[in-house]
């Protein structure tokens, strides 16, 4: 997983994963809660980027993308820069992101990174938007 990437995950445990009809709700209500919450992470990232703060070219903002894992088995959302391919993230988003060396000339810099990944994870957490989505979620999808 590449070193700028947000990352959601769930673990289901307990009778209600073990029961058809409840399992398939749960699984539409998890989809539709990290769907929900892919979007607002999305948004969130990108607006901490801008002229003079991350923004020149506009690339960076743009390959913000979220995404949800294909297997149930492991029900995950990521957040990353990779527009293309899954987790091929832009080759300087780590450095905007954390700061330290060059990307491409590999000197020190005084530059400390912007922390969109970081400050919107720490956002959601406090804010336990993250437990809301999941609630709204799956209560519209098991009743």
């Amino acid at each position: 997983m590449a070193k700028n990437t947000g990352n959601v995950q769930v673990e289901l445990k307990g009778p209600l994963s073990t029961k058809k009809k409840a399992n398939d709700g749960l699984k539409r209500g998890v989809k539709t809660a990290l769907r929900t919450v892919g979007k607002e992470m999305q948004e969130d990232v990108r607006s901490q980027l801008y002229a003079g703060h991350g923004l020149k070219t506009g690339k960076l903002r743009r390959r913000v993308m979220w995404h949800i894992s294909d297997e149930w088995k492991d029900p995950r959302l990521v957040l990353d820069t990779g527009l293309f391919k899954k987790g091929a993230n832009v080759e300087y988003a780590y450095w905007v992101e954390n700061g330290g060396r060059h990307p491409r000339w590999g000197s020190p810099t005084r530059f400390r990174g912007y922390h969109m990944f970081r400050n919107t994870m720490q956002k959601f957490k406090k804010d336990k938007r993250i437990a809301k989505a999941y609630d709204a979620g799956l209560k519209k999808e098991l009743n």
